[in-house]
């Protein structure tokens, strides 16, 4: 069990999951865009743009609390509980 967890360093951790994100899609997913061979649905377009957008959220959410803007964090932490239907609905 972790003793004393901070959010130092977190935004670091999470950013790195969203580098891990485009190399294990990118076969798959990025990559069909410079290829000219990308042919998705608007629906999944859609749940990607919701997916990052949810890993964006995660990434800035340690930001203000290490900077003691505490109102913020509040305010920025259901934003990403509204992205989740759309994340997981594919």
């Amino acid at each position: 069990m972790i003793k004393n967890f901070t959010a130092k360093n977190l935004e670091y951790y999470a950013a790195g999951l969203l580098v891990l994100v485009f190399v294990a899609f990118w076969p798959t997913y990025f990559s069909k865009f410079f290829d000219g061979t990308a042919d998705f649905s608007h629906y999944f377009h859609f749940h990607t743009v919701t997916a990052l957008l949810w890993v964006a959220f995660l990434i800035t959410q340690p930001i203000p609390v290490r900077q003691k803007k505490l109102k913020l964090h509040k305010r920025l932490e259901s934003s990403p509980t509204c992205l989740s239907p759309f994340c997981s609905s594919l």
